[in-house]
């Protein structure tokens, strides 16, 4: 297939992946040949390409492992390394040859679908440019695939710019070379450049959707995004301008690159961001969630799901609980009970279920032999407290909470520390009803001195201190935002340095890849080495 020989997943990495994870139905299927002879086709191949993005970041390997990485979730399992990047002291990423269930082998997958986004919307693209209408019935839908075709560009190219050291950027006005593994050679880009040439892709989409009037449609059919209701040329421009502030944000690998982004330009994209959120549609048959199955179910021993990491909820203990589990040593270190006014995290009791997240008191299937450290008693089940099994309803991807939060760190870095405690207390104050039917009121608003200073004030540092307003706007994303994708909590933790010492703050190119490529063998993260973090989590002192 033309439009994929050049990203090599044809060559490399599909045949070392080939037993991985689950088969799924490819929408983006059609050639560049059948597009020219069938037009029509050119929307599939076009449309397909979020159907890709999203089985993407939803395969076991990819759902196991960031989770568990960005200490969001825990895991005593060993299934696609989920546990041996889990534990502590962390590990360098394993860029070794050979890829099965004890490889980390998710973002190998990852680089592949991203790549395949890639090839498809250049081919799109370059075929719109000579000309073809895209007509079906009475319906002109040209612009709305070019548009379309551009933001799934970007997205591509930024999310392999948000996860890998470089990325292959083949613009569509370049044509196929001969050799296409020389031509990836000759096409391998920093990250940095990538994640510039992403956001020229975004601002091309919305220029296209500014310029005309079309709308994107429902669930129905999964072509395009599958929404519960159509989008708008509006809602789209909304959604890129998030999606351009996310792709900054997160590109940052450490607390000092955070500091060093555009956060004028992340103000600006936020100011045009989300003002409803975008969600699609799950349903049995069609597109489902292993992300919400894995993070939310707990039928007896599931020793795959997924609970709660007490590094993120517990910072709104304020019994003191969580400050001995965090000095004690690892060995040490056991479950403990949350006491919190937080009605997110608990009920009025530490053993009732709060709004986000459900008490247990079996230990799911977890093994003591992975470390008691990572045992927690509680789940995340936002979803299925909402009324929703995990493949019902709908799913946020992007949400205005999201836009909000990334424009209070926009605020509050560049010194409108009012204006970024307004955005942090949406959230933080809003009401909850419970799973008992009764609705508690939200957290008490922040200043811009932080937490008000009270014996019951969450969240709190790892000493017990109170939070500043970056440790409140800090909890607040890290709580609200999960699930969103099972990559956004590592990329957000590490630009906030909570991540443990070692992890791993970017991803080498696969090694299949660069063998094709003819590329040297490297890896990153391990403690003291190259692009291993340090725990450091950022407070207003470090601005």
């Amino acid at each position: 297939m033309m439009r994929l020989s050049l990203f090599l997943v044809t060559l490399g990495l599909a045949s070392a992946l080939a037993a991985c994870d689950l088969d799924v139905t490819n929408l983006n299927t059609p050639d560049r040949e059948r597009a020219l002879a069938e037009p029509e086709n050119l929307e599939t191949l076009i449309g397909g390409t979020f159907s890709v993005f999203y089985l993407g970041l939803d395969r076991p390997s990819v759902v196991n492992l960031f989770p568990a990485v960005a200490t969001e979730m825990v895991t005593t399992t060993p299934t696609f390394r989920g546990l041996q990047n889990n534990q502590e002291p962390r590990s360098p990423y394993s860029n070794a040859l050979g890829i099965g269930s004890s490889g980390p082998w998710g973002p190998r997958r990852f680089w592949g679908d991203l790549n395949e986004i890639a090839a498809s919307t250049h081919d799109g693209l370059a075929l719109l440019d000579t000309g073809i209408r895209i007509e079906v019935g009475n319906s002109d839908n040209t612009d709305r695939a070019r548009a379309f075709a551009k933001f799934m560009q970007g997205v591509a190219w930024g999310y392999m710019a948000m996860l890998y050291d470089r990325a292959i950027i083949l613009p569509e006005t370049e044509e196929y070379a001969s050799d296409p593994a020389q031509q990836a050679v000759e096409r391998l880009t920093p990250r940095e450049e990538a994640l510039d040439t992403a956001l020229a892709s975004l601002e091309e989409a919305m220029a296209i959707a500014r310029q005309g009037s079309f709308s994107f449609p429902t669930a129905a059919s999964l072509l395009y995004f599958g929404t519960p209701t159509p989008l708008s040329t509006d809602d789209f421009v909304q959604l890129a301008s998030t999606i351009a502030a996310r792709l900054i944000v997160l590109s940052a690998r450490t607390p000092q690159e955070r500091a060093a982004l555009d956060w004028g330009r992340v103000r600006q994209y936020t100011e045009q961001g989300l003002q409803r959120d975008f969600e699609v549609v799950l349903q049995q048959g069609q597109r489902t969630s292993l992300l919400y199955a894995r993070t939310q179910l707990n039928p007896v021993g599931c020793a795959n799901c997924l609970r709660m990491d007490y590094r993120l909820i517990g910072l709104a203990d304020v019994s003191g609980a969580y400050q001995d589990w965090f000095v004690a040593g690892l060995s040490d270190r056991r479950r403990f009970d949350i006491v919190t006014p937080d009605r997110r995290v608990t009920g009025t009791t530490p053993r009732s279920d709060g709004a986000y997240i459900q008490y247990h008191e079996d230990d799911n299937g977890f093994t003591a032999g992975g470390g008691l450290y990572l045992f927690s008693g509680y789940q995340w089940a936002r979803h299925i407290n909402s009324g929703f099994e995990p493949n019902t309803g709908t799913q946020p991807m992007v949400t205005v909470d999201e836009n909000n939060l990334l424009r209070a760190e926009a605020l509050l870095r560049t010194g409108n520390l009012q204006g970024a405690a307004d955005l942090i207390n949406i959230t933080r104050t809003r009401s909850h009803t419970l799973p008992d039917g009764e609705t508690y009121p939200g957290l008490p608003p922040v200043t811009t001195q932080g937490v008000p200073v009270a014996e019951n004030c969450v969240p709190r540092t790892d000493d017990g201190t109170c939070g500043d307003l970056m440790v409140a706007l800090r909890y607040e994303r890290m709580l609200e935002l999960v699930t969103l994708d099972a990559i956004r909590g590592w990329a957000d933790s590490r630009g906030f340095g909570t991540l443990p010492d070692g992890t791993w703050l970017q991803l080498p190119i696969p090694i299949e890849e660069l063998n094709v490529l003819g590329e040297p063998s490297y890896t990153f993260g391990g403690v003291g080495a190259e692009w291993g973090a340090v725990y450091a989590p950022v407070t207003m002192a470090d601005l």
